[in-house]
């Protein structure tokens, strides 16, 4: 009776360190119940065991199970067991094999239900594991690794609402449950109940504080509620507990950008692409740290690597053509901008300054044939057709003056203004275009392209006086 209780304490142990993809669930040396003396070495290989699944060593743990001299090898829950670890060790036929050996003989097993269900999980076959452990819960209301289980299954499906109610029986049986209130935060923060989920997040934290996933879950909830301090205190706390986990860094880096630690953030991303060179977006992210550190050539490269690598992530268009008209890159940034307006059809300033970057390179004729092929969706009664009207015929500004004068939306103002100064500078009217372009400047909002652009020209046409 001693053994097949042990047999079952640690049958429950390695189920449920084993049952959820995203955190292990903490594992206690099981505890003798009789002391004596011809037990020891029985309790001996199981603590064997299952300090082996816990150091993550599942093969160890298989090789000290086989090892054992136990008096009942065929008994239900020690085939189970063994099914567990062949399970944690990846080898899905042998813990399959033993599974079927013990529902043949008891098909209501519910340890080796629950673990057929992750079987059947890892084999793809969502539905039929959904059907094994509402199975199980029919077998054994409130049992908590079947309700965080099918919890994680349906929130992997988006069936938020369900999820929500196994995660919630699984804590009124185990309020402590790690990965019922993991995957309660998730589902909470996934439905915008970002203070519900840090609070259950921090409540998981409590229960495992080194599991460095439940930091990073929380560092996004805190995200989504505009708190970065505190999303980056997280996110360097998980990287205290996971320090080769790359992601950590980029996330980081993100919260840096959010702060305005550039140099920070770029170092995170740097670390990233060391780890990782061909991901992307850790270039995307640098580019726009040394971007606002105005580290042009640095950015313009990034940029450049990460297109190279994802030629359709259209995010990196516009900045790319902003910096390289900046550089004098005109037919780089006609390229750029170009494509950004192909992409972004509602954006009504990106097909002028396409033509625009064509006619700072010369080409006019080829700017005007660009805006005759590209703005089809400008609206014909809007102030931007009147602008591409004038850029394509530049010969008199008295209608586009007066048109720019009378806008009253402020943004809108200040686009009109940079297109209309750059035509002047364009024809070397340097008085009018620096008096207007300086509107532009002063009209303009923080993060606009055209201010940031009226800035630039300003400055420039300075440094050449």
């Amino acid at each position: 009776m001693t053994r097949t209780r042990n047999t079952a304490a640690l049958l429950v142990v390695t189920a449920l360190f084993f049952a959820c993809r995203t955190a292990p669930e903490p594992i206690s040396e099981p505890t003798p119940v009789e002391p004596e003396a011809e037990l020891e070495l029985e309790l001996d290989t199981y603590q064997s065991i299952s300090l082996f699944v816990a150091a993550g060593d599942p093969e160890e743990a298989i090789r000290a199970y086989q090892e054992a001299r136990l008096d009942d090898p065929d008994q239900p829950d020690t085939i189970a067991l063994l099914a567990s670890l062949y399970l944690s060790a990846g080898e899905l036929s042998e813990a399959a094999r033993n599974l079927e050996l013990v529902l043949s003989r008891d098909p209501d097993h519910v340890d080796a239900l629950y673990l057929s269900a992750l079987v059947e999980g890892y084999r793809g076959d969502k539905a039929e594991q959904e059907r094994r452990l509402r199975r199980v819960l029919e077998l054994a209301p409130g049992d908590a690794r079947a309700h965080s289980a099918l919890g994680e299954l349906l929130l992997e499906q988006r069936r938020y609402r369900e999820a929500r109610t196994e995660f919630e029986a699984g804590l009124e049986s185990s309020p402590e449950d790690f990965v019922s209130l993991i995957g309660l935060g998730n589902v909470h923060m996934r439905t915008s109940r970002h203070q519900d989920a840090e609070e259950v997040l921090t409540r998981a934290i409590e229960v495992e504080p080194e599991f460095s996933f439940a930091y990073l879950d929380r560092s996004r909830t805190r995200v989504l509620q505009q708190n970065f301090h505190g999303a980056e205190t997280d996110l360097d706390t998980a990287i205290e507990l996971e320090p080769n986990f790359v992601w950590n860094y980029l996330d980081r880096g993100r919260v840096r950008l959010q702060r305005n630690n550039l140099e920070g953030a770029r170092a995170d991303f740097t670390r990233v692409i060391e780890d990782d060179p061909g991901l992307f977006l850790a270039y995307a992210y640098r580019a726009r740290a040394a971007d606002g550190l105005r580290l042009r050539d640095e950015a313009i490269a990034d940029y450049e690597q990460a297109l190279e690598l994802r030629p359709d992530y259209h995010i990196a268009f516009t900045p790319l053509g902003t910096l390289y008209y900046e550089t004098e890159q005109w037919n780089s940034a006609f390229e750029m901008y170009r494509k950004a307006a192909e992409q972004d059809q509602t954006n009504e300033s990106l097909p002028l300054l396409a033509a625009l970057s064509l006619k700072r390179a010369g080409e006019q004729r080829r700017a005007s044939e660009y805006l005759g092929r590209a703005t089809q969706h400008i609206r014909r009664d809007g102030p931007f057709y009147q602008m591409v009207r004038y850029y394509m015929n530049p010969a008199s500004d008295t209608s586009i003056f007066r048109t720019v004068d009378r806008e009253q939306d402020r943004v809108t103002k200040a686009r009109l203004q940079f297109f209309l100064a750059s035509q002047y500078r364009v024809q070397e009217r340097h008085n009018s275009a620096n008096a207007v372009m300086r509107q532009a400047e002063d009209n303009g909002i923080p993060g606009l392209i055209e201010t940031r652009l009226a800035k630039h020209d300003l400055d420039a046409h300075r440094d050449k006086r």
